[in-house]
This record gives C-alpha cells, sequence and structure tokens, in this order.
C-alpha cells in the first residue's frame, strides 16, 4: 500500500469485466429514429458488422463522426471566414469503433481512399488553370473539380460509410446502419 492520498484504491481482486454479453458490446442505450439508428457516444457496439448485418465481424476501424448544424454551411457561402471559424467552434464529434466483415472493411478503406482523391481532383481543377496561365479556365474547372468531388461523395463514399445526422452532447444519431444490425444493437440496448 502507498502513502499517496491520491492514488486509487488497491485490491487483490481482479478487475470486473464490463457487462458485456456473448455477442460483444457494452451496456448502452439505443432507439430508432426513423431509418437512423441514435446511440449513447460512448457505446461499444456488437460484434455485428454495421454496413450489412452479418456476424462474421473481423476488423474495427476507429471513425469520427461530424456534425454541424445545417446554418453554417449558409455562413460559410455568406460569409467564409467567419463562417469557417463558426463551423470548428460549433462542430460536434463522437468518436466510436465501428465493426465491420472483410467485404464492408474493404469498402470502407476504398471509400476513405476515393474521398482523398476528389479532394486531390477538386484542388487540382482550381490550380491546373493558374499554372497553365489561363486564369480565364478557372471557373470550367470549378466545374468540372466540383462536379467529380460531388459524384463521387454521392456515389461511391457515402453509400460505403456511416455518417451522422446529429451528434449532442450524450447521443449521436447515425445513418447507414443495416436493418440487421440495428436490430441486433437495439435488443442489446437496456
Amino acid at each position: 500500500m502507498t502513502d499517496n492520498p491520491y492514488a486509487p484504491p488497491e485490491s487483490e481482486e481482479a478487475p470486473q469485466e464490463a457487462d458485456v454479453d456473448a455477442g460483444g458490446g457494452g451496456r448502452y442505450h439505443a432507439e430508432q429514429v426513423g431509418a437512423d439508428l441514435s446511440i449513447d457516444k460512448t457505446a461499444t457496439f456488437p460484434k455485428v458488422c454495421l454496413k450489412c448485418g452479418s456476424k462474421n465481424v473481423t476488423s474495427f476501424q476507429d471513425h469520427l463522426f461530424q456534425y454541424n448544424p445545417p446554418y453554417i454551411f449558409i455562413l460559410i457561402v455568406l460569409c467564409t471566414l467567419p463562417g469557417l471559424i463558426a463551423m470548428l467552434i460549433l462542430r460536434k464529434t463522437a468518436k466510436m469503433v465501428i465493426p465491420l466483415c472483410a467485404d464492408c472493411d474493404a469498402r470502407w478503406r476504398s471509400a476513405k481512399g476515393l474521398a482523398m482523391v476528389a479532394v486531390v481532383v477538386l484542388i487540382g481543377c482550381l490550380v491546373v488553370p493558374y499554372v497553365m496561365r489561363e486564369p480565364q479556365l478557372v471557373l470550367i474547372g470549378f466545374v468540372v473539380g466540383f462536379g467529380v468531388f460531388i459524384g463521387l461523395l454521392l456515389t461511391k463514399v457515402n453509400p460505403a460509410m456511416l455518417r451522422a445526422r446529429k451528434i449532442d452532447d450524450s447521443k449521436v444519431t447515425i445513418i447507414g446502419i443495416h436493418p440487421d444490425a440495428a436490430r441486433v444493437i437495439l435488443k442489446r440496448s437496456r
């Protein structure tokens, strides 16, 4: 025993395991909100793939969900710098570990890579006209780059990943969870 009054208490016993059932996942509160699932930010998901509902989970992805109130995007358009500052201040986040099967994990990783490609294409389409000394092509570059960016996000990235519809101080509402996985999560919630 130490003489430090601030040290945690010591025990001879092994630490108690978290309240986990055979399928994995600790205790949490979850509820269905339309097609979306609202769950505690501190929840540990059961071992079921959240994208396809498979019980054959092979990987766990650390994912940072982010949410900004919808009016922030209007502020960015109307006044860019104050809008960006407001976006940084008002952004809510929730870091969660996402269980995925092998196929969904491959799609998840591919979608993350495609998101980076979309950003590079957008920046490239804006920079190339300046490098070529053709500033009149900036608008065309922006339209093409923005089109590719939005196209990749809507057709490849969003379907493969989970997104947050809303985050508050204790809950995150997630878009894109497979109905079978949602049933397992709801069944195991308290």
